[in-house]
This record gives C-alpha cells, structure tokens and sequence, in this order.
C-alpha cells in the first residue's frame, strides 16, 4: 500500500507504524509530539504525517496526498532509511541507552 493510518491503540506506539517504514508505506498518525521515544521515528513532515488527535484533518491531508503524492516520497524515504538504520546497527541502541544512563 501507498500510505498507512495508524490510529492510537493500547498505546500510541504500534508495530504498524515501523511496518510501514519498512515497506516503503507513507505513515498517518496523531500527533506524537508529546512522546519521547527510540527511535525517534514521530518527525512530523520527514518520517510521518501529523494529524490532529480527532482526525479532524484527515480526510484533508489524504486529499492532499492523493494530489501530490511525489511531494510526500521524501517522507517515505526518510522513515525507510531511519528504520533500517536503528534496525541494522545495534550500537545505536548501545549509544542511547549509556547516554541514558549518563544522565541519570
């Protein structure tokens, strides 16, 4: 499929989300701007679309998407290679959590 909405569940994180990535799917979610997580893949406009948290906008951004869909490639590209990356290279994750542990 072209794009994906992934709708909050038992959490707003879902493997939807990171399946979309991988297969080269644009990603609709909620906005995730009140989330911190690893891998940061919530940047609005370079790894996802943001919708307002009632979906207000949707019908919206998928017009807009259906119009100018190359418009939104980068996107797609951007999530496919942040994924793959946090996916192939274990020392990201090694790097973040001994910061994590820095900090504390």
């Amino acid at each position: 499929c072209k794009i994906g909405v992934s709708p909050f569940g038992w959490g707003e994180v879902c493997f939807r989300d990171f399946e979309l990535a991988r297969y080269g799917s644009l990603l609709i979610k909620a906005s995730m701007d009140h989330m911190d997580t690893f891998p940061n893949m919530y940047l609005d406009g370079e790894t996802y679309v943001k919708l307002k948290w009632d979906m207000s906008d949707l019908e919206e951004k998928l017009i807009d998407i259906r119009n100018n869909y190359d418009a939104y490639t980068p996107i797609i590209k951007n999530a496919y290679h942040r994924f793959m990356a946090y996916q192939n290279d274990g020392s990201l994750f090694i790097n973040h959590f001994k910061q994590l542990v820095a900090d504390v």
